[in-house]
């Protein structure tokens, strides 16, 4: 990620405190007076510089819950892209773990196995110990969790009504002997924990990855062409041109930006089929021909083709030699 991700962040709680009634030019004076004062030269002091600025106008009673409320998802930019399409809870929180520490130094997140659940806390280690701004960062992460996974909003709930940021006085033996600010982000059950998120795209999750992989992070306006496009191909809309006006661009742009990340209109649509296709075949009460039809496919002849064009074989066989009963669903086809 770019060394400049935090000053984004503190953009973000800036516009936050605007749509909460805060005046923004004499909190950003306050700001930078209190960083210049301090000589700031770390985020954690940054960072507790903006919330000083913040109580010095108007002291509200959880402002970090009603900062993070007013942050939309994209915001975060690759954090929320990466932990969105994850397959599932675990790999929503192993991909914020991954994330989180370079985007906010003095910050990172733990998962810990207690017995019959799975906790997940945030620790900040920094002398000023920045309790508001772990609530903050936690208010933000369960607010996405809520939005990849609703089903398991009434335990989220009940984890944030017992909520409470303890400081740990005891050395961490990884940290040496600093002292951290702890927060308990969300404790699920275990079952909860393998939950499939109803964001799960293994595709997008992909394309994220290999931009990683290959330190190109994809411009946030393209992934969000790709988001588009699947979107409308669950609804049976396939039309490149009506995509494009939707989003407000012409079917040029649109192919365009969509080759700067390496991907095609008739690209996306092929793997989206393909993927939805793997999906169907699992289920043994679907006829290959109500697949076929599903799936947009004129006959079982065209999709027979399609299909062996994916895999190598046609979906009768495919289904008989992969059935779930037999294995686990394959991996779904990457064209990067």
């Amino acid at each position: 990620m770019a060394p400049n991700n935090y000053k984004k962040l503190i953009d973000l709680k800036f516009a936050a405190l605007k749509e909460l009634g805060y005046n923004i030019d004499a909190i950003r004076c306050d700001y930078e007076q209190l960083c210049t004062a301090r000589n700031a030269s770390s985020q954690a002091e940054v960072c507790n510089a903006f919330w000083d600025a913040a109580d010095k106008q108007k002291q509200v009673r959880g402002l970090p819950q009603l900062m993070a409320q007013s942050v939309p998802f994209g915001a975060l930019g690759l954090i929320d892209y990466l932990t969105a399409s994850a397959a599932d809870v675990e790999g929503f929180f192993q991909q914020l773990q991954q994330q989180l520490q370079k985007v906010v130094e003095f910050i990172d997140l733990e998962i810990v196995d207690e017995r019959d659940r799975i906790a997940v806390y945030l620790h900040s280690f920094d002398q000023y110990r920045s309790t508001k701004s772990l609530e903050f960062m936690r208010c933000l992460i369960l607010q996405r969790l809520r939005r990849a996974l609703p089903a398991i909003a009434d335990e989220l709930l009940k984890t944030e009504n017992e909520q409470e940021i303890a400081v740990d006085e005891q050395a961490s033996a990884e940290k040496k002997s600093t002292k951290a600010s702890s927060a308990l982000v969300v404790a699920l059950t275990k079952p909860n924990v393998k939950k499939e998120l109803t964001s799960a795209d293994p595709y997008l999750h992909q394309i994220l990855v290999h931009s990683l992989l290959n330190s190109e992070p994809a411009p946030k306006s393209n992934l969000n062409i790709v988001l588009a496009i699947r979107k409308k191909l669950r609804t049976g809309e396939v039309s490149p041109h009506k995509i494009a006006s939707d989003l407000g661009m012409s079917e040029r742009t649109m192919q365009r930006r969509l080759a700067e990340i390496g991907q095609s209109f008739r690209g996306v649509c092929d793997d989206f089929c393909h993927e939805q296709a793997l999906k169907l075949l699992n289920n043994d009460a679907l006829t290959l021909t109500q697949i076929a039809i599903q799936l947009g496919y004129a006959d079982l002849v065209s999709f027979g083709r399609a299909f062996k064009r994916w895999t190598g074989q046609g979906p009768g066989a495919w289904r008989k030699e992969k059935s779930p009963k037999k294995k686990t669903a394959p991996l779904v086809k990457q064209s990067l």
